[in-house]
């Protein structure tokens, strides 16, 4: 059974709201936060995202550990992971870049085997409807996120495209 929910959109669209909102009456949460404070703006930007979340929910920062290994001890029902954008452009700057699509391939993976997790909702960014980047490390980086969301898109039952705060229903 799948049990994934995916949420993409473009920036400030309000997918991490949109995510929030789907678990606001549940207790039982992990929230899996991949950004990083690399400056003040982002530094406040979590901040505030803290604010936004359930005092009983666990948060879980990425920091140099990979997903998949964080989804093996996870002993809560839901879980939200918030956002892949953040998870691959960290892999990408660490070079692991040819590690990306099978890592993301291993999440998928070690979600459906977690049996306490009953729904886990996945955050990222649509990064195919802008345009050419003008170098080749931003080409990577929306080739590889651009595949990633594939992944998670094929093996996701729900899936919702932001739109201004608005959820539009992809399947």
């Amino acid at each position: 059974m799948k049990k994934l929910i995916f949420i993409t959109g473009g920036a400030i669209s309000g997918k991490s709201t949109f995510a929030l909102q789907i678990l606001e009456n549940e207790d039982d949460v992990s929230f899996i936060a991949t950004g990083q404070v690399c400056d003040k703006e982002m530094k406040e930007k979590i901040k505030n995202h803290k604010k936004e979340r359930s005092k009983t929910w666990e948060t879980i920062e990425v920091n140099n550990q990979n997903i998949e290994d964080i989804i093996k001890n996870i002993n809560k029902k839901f879980v939200i992971i918030d956002c892949l954008t953040f998870y691959v452009s960290t892999q990408l700057i660490k070079n692991k870049n040819d590690r990306i699509l099978d890592s993301a391939k291993n999440i998928v993976e070690e979600i459906n085997k977690n049996k306490n997790i009953k729904k886990c909702i996945i955050v990222s960014n649509e990064v195919g409807m802008g345009i050419v980047p003008n170098n080749e490390l931003s080409r990577n980086f929306r080739e590889i996120l651009g595949n990633v969301n594939k992944i998670f898109m094929k093996n996701t039952n729900k899936a919702y495209f932001m739109v201004s705060g608005y959820p539009l229903k992809l399947k």
